[in-house]
């Protein structure tokens, strides 16, 4: 709620009276004044030296977490790369981890392997909606539309009626729903709209399209 001042007070007496407790350590770097560098440098140093005192699997996978996304607003992709190769060789199950390192793969063109991580977060989470939506594009821009077509079947509504309908806006099958039978509250949706359309050549796709732009320009994925 704002109230930085008294949450670094608290972690502070935390750490001075459990100065080896692993969750007030990642809290003080997470609190820690300074730039965006300063706090990845320490973080980095805390996970080094804290892997010596034989920290677990998860707490080196949080540990690595805290340092990598101190690095990505520090604007150093290749030292949170890092950060997150190492923290998942420990924790293979860190979801924030494996999702940075299978957006990363989408950036490089590797896509492969961004749909072999993002299957392994489907495994593990299968409610993250996220994931699942993301599985779902990488498979598509793979022309793996009966692997698509599957993980969006195997969502929960209203997840499942808008990527089914990505789906067979993306691919042109026959079957396809109405578009107005789609909610377009949501970007997901308001693009899926739009495909839809389009595949169908329907008289008014350009209206759509135009309007789930409009509706994609104001949200948070523009």
């Amino acid at each position: 709620v704002g109230r930085i001042a008294e949450a670094r007070a608290i972690v502070t007496l935390l750490v001075s009276t459990s100065p080896n407790l692993v969750a007030a350590r990642l809290l003080e770097l997470q609190l820690r004044e300074g730039t965006p560098k300063e706090r990845a440098a320490a973080a980095g140093v805390f996970r080094r030296t804290y892997s010596s005192l034989g920290l677990s699997p998860r707490q080196e996978g949080e540990a690595a977490w805290v340092e990598a996304r101190a690095w990505i607003e520090a604007g150093d992709r290749e030292h949170a790369v890092r950060a997150a190769e190492i923290g998942v060789a420990r924790d293979g199950t860190h979801r924030d981890l494996l999702m940075l390192l299978a957006h990363e793969d989408v950036e490089a063109g590797d896509l492969v392997d961004a749909s072999r991580k993002l299957a392994s977060l489907v495994e593990l989470y299968r409610a993250d909606l996220e994931a699942r939506r993301d599985l779902v594009i990488v498979y598509l821009e793979l022309d793996r539309i009966e692997e698509a077509k599957a993980v969006a079947q195997a969502a929960n509504p209203p997840l499942q009626g808008v990527l089914s309908a990505l789906v067979y806006g993306w691919s042109g099958e026959v079957g396809a729903p109405d578009p107005a039978s789609v909610d377009s509250s949501t970007p997901m949706g308001a693009w899926a709209r739009a495909l839809l359309a389009v595949s169908a050549h329907r008289a008014d796709a350009a209206s759509i399209v135009a309007t789930a732009a409009a509706d994609l320009g104001g949200s948070e994925e523009p």
